[in-house]
């Protein structure tokens, strides 16, 4: 199960991301660490996202939290998605334990991968005899049926 739980990500709006602390203590180099497999040393977690352009985008969780949150934003002329780089989970004295990708399971890690929901415009809504067009900023077209 996927540690990060988004709704799709639309250009220039902001969207909550939301840490699910128990999957992500279930990935090998945490279960397995004595320390940090126990939820109550945890103070926050970052999430590292990097894009092909090598832009940068951090999440930063409250770890004492029950059910975690964060914020990623993406301009509107953003050009493309962001992938997972690094996990790092924070103790309350300044340790660290980094999960290496490679332990992510690779289903997982597109999931939680930052894609962008196409932008619809209202202004661009037409009425047809079989439906409703939306043109896309992309210059898409989705067909809604009556």
């Amino acid at each position: 199960m996927s540690f990060l739980i988004k709704t799709p990500v639309i250009k220039g709006s902001p969207t909550t991301v939301t840490l699910v602390k128990s999957s992500l203590a279930i990935l090998p180099a945490i279960a397995s660490d004595i320390y940090f497999s126990d939820l109550t040393n945890w103070k926050k977690v970052s999430v590292l996202y990097k894009n092909t352009q090598d832009q940068k985008k951090t999440l930063v969780f409250d770890a004492t939290l029950e059910s975690p949150a964060s914020i990623f934003s993406a301009s509107l002329s953003a050009r493309d998605g962001f992938n997972i780089k690094s996990v790092i989970i924070y103790d309350f004295d300044g340790g660290t334990k980094e999960v290496a990708i490679s332990e992510i399971p690779a289903l997982d890690l597109a999931d939680m991968s930052i894609t962008f929901a196409p932008v619809v415009s209202n202004s661009l809504i037409s009425e047809t005899e079989v439906g409703v067009f939306i043109t896309t900023e992309s210059g898409d077209y989705i067909v809604l049926d009556n």
